[in-house]
Parts: C-alpha cells; sequence; structure tokens
C-alpha cells in the first residue's frame, strides 16, 4: 500500500489549511495506530469541507487506505480512481493510486478460485501495468505484477486439467453409451437370428407334415387305410412331447422378452501466497 502524508499548505488560506493539516495529521496518527474508523473520519472532514479536489487530493487518497483496511474494496477503488484518473495530478501519485486498486483485486483474488480468481488476477495485472506505465522504475508494482501473472498461469494450467478431465469423463460417458447401444443391437440381432432359426425349423417340420401327408395320399387306399390305423394306434413319443413342451414355453419366453422391455500494506505479496 502506498500511502501518502504530504500536507498542503497555502499562505492564503492560513486557517482553512491549518485546520486540515491538524485533520490530516490526527487522521494519519489514527491510520498507523490501526484505527481506521477514526482516520476515515478525520480524512472525510477534509474532504466535505474543502471544494478544490487538488487541496484535498491527499484525503481522498489516504481515505482508499482506510476502506482498503477495512476489507470495503469497491469503496477503496472509487476513491484510488478520483486520484488514477485524474490526468492533472502528478503522475507518481496517479500510479500509487493505480497500483493499491491492482493490490485491492490481488487480494480478493486470494480467497476465489477458479474463473472467479483468473478475472481478478486479470484485473490486478491491468491496473500494475497501468502504475507501471506512469512510474516504470516502481519495483514493488513490478513484483507484484510477476507475481500476479504467476498465480494467474498456475490457475488457468489447473482450470485446464480440470476441463480435460471433465472432457474424459464425457467421453467415457459416450462409450460407454456407445457399448450399450451395440450391446442392445447384439442381443437383438441374436434373437432375430434365433426366430429366424425356429421359423425354418417350423418350416421344415411343416414341409415333412406336408410330404407325409402327400405320401399318404398317394398310396394306395388299402395301404393308406392301414397307415392310418397304424398312426391312431400309434402315442406320441415321450421326446417328442418334451421337445414341443420346450419349444412351447421359448416361444412365451420369447413373447415375453418383447414386452419386459491483494495485500493494502507497504510490502509485496510473496510471503502472503
Amino acid at each position: 500500500m502506498k500511502i501518502i502524508f504530504a500536507i498542503s499548505f497555502f499562505i492564503f488560506q492560513p486557517f482553512l489549511l491549518y485546520a486540515q493539516y491538524f485533520d490530516l495529521r490526527e487522521g494519519n496518527n489514527k491510520y498507523l495506530a490501526g484505527d481506521y474508523d477514526e482516520a476515515k473520519r478525520r480524512y472525510d472532514k477534509i474532504i466535505t469541507e474543502t471544494d478544490k479536489l487538488e487541496d484535498k487530493k491527499e484525503a481522498i487518497f489516504n481515505s482508499g487506505n482506510a476502506l482498503y483496511r477495512m476489507n470495503k474494496f469497491d469503496d477503496a477503488e472509487a476513491d484510488y480512481r478520483k486520484i488514477a484518473e485524474n490526468n492533472t495530478f502528478d503522475p507518481t501519485l496517479r500510479a500509487d493510486a493505480f497500483y493499491n486498486i491492482g493490490n485491492s483485486y490481488f487480494t480478493r483474488a486470494k480467497a476465489l478460485q477458479g474463473e472467479q480468481k483468473a478475472n481478478l488476477l486479470k484485473d490486478a495485472i491491468k491496473h500494475y501495468k497501468e502504475s507501471l506505465k506512469l512510474n516504470p522504475n516502481d519495483l514493488q508494482a513490478k513484483q507484484n505484477l510477476e507475481l500476479a501473472k504467476a498465480i494467474l498461469k498456475q490457475e488457468e494450467d489447473k482450470n485446464q486439467g480440470n476441463n480435460k478431465n471433465d472432457k474424459q469423463d464425457q467421453n467415457k460417458n459416450k462409450n460407454d453409451k456407445n457399448q450399450n447401444k451395440d450391446d442392445k443391437q447384439n442381443d437383438k440381432n441374436n434373437q432375430d437370428q434365433k426366430n429366424n432359426k425356429d421359423k425354418q425349423e417350423n418350416q421344415q417340420n411343416q414341409n415333412q407334415q406336408n410330404q407325409n401327408n402327400q405320401d399318404n395320399q398317394n398310396k394306395p387306399k388299402d395301404q393308406q387305410q392301414e397307415q392310418q390305423g397304424k398312426q391312431g394306434e400309434a402315442q406320441i413319443s415321450k421326446a417328442d412331447a418334451e421337445k414341443l413342451l420346450d419349444a412351447l414355453k421359448q416361444d412365451e419366453k420369447q413373447m415375453l422378452k418383447k414386452y419386459l422391455m491483494k495485500k493494502s500494506n507497504q510490502t509485496k505479496y510473496d510471503k502472503d501466497w
């Protein structure tokens, strides 16, 4: 965190500027003592009572610092931007404001994971770069920029690995579905083949029966009567009866199958991350 304690003092406004000096000094003392609420109150008094932006830029900047310390990052960023985006201010002061905005994104990214963390790191990198445009010799900004880039790369590599695993799982599920589809098709083909075989056997039996009937019809009348007498006396064999019963049961089974279907002080982040 870059902290500005500079005090503006103009001889033609002695009383007002003396009050500002006193409030800014007291605000800074409270800030250093860790009493950020009271520090913010002192800074706000200067901001409210002073018209010219130039005369209260230090109070605005330090108000952002107090808000940062209270983890009110959005409000802190709003104060910093009043400094960072004002082209009339000193480039070094603006660079420090951009740096602190970068730190606010960096700190918030620490508690997150995945895409949210990556997006905040990208915002931090963006503002560190803006800071370095205005103050290329800022070592802290350079170090935090490189650190943010390294952490972003780690996060993107991790997310890419997770996406790859998800894709592999999707492909496995797709293959399993295709295998199930193939198994069902094979079962259907096997069933069709069995049904065709049964039909062929039944047709052969029927043809044989028809042939027997034709043979009987072609025999002389006395032979036909003799044969009919033998058939009337003969009983169906046990083997044929069992075979017929099995065939009926199998047909029943076949039929059923169809229906059972960032850090806010002046140190780098390398010790915290």
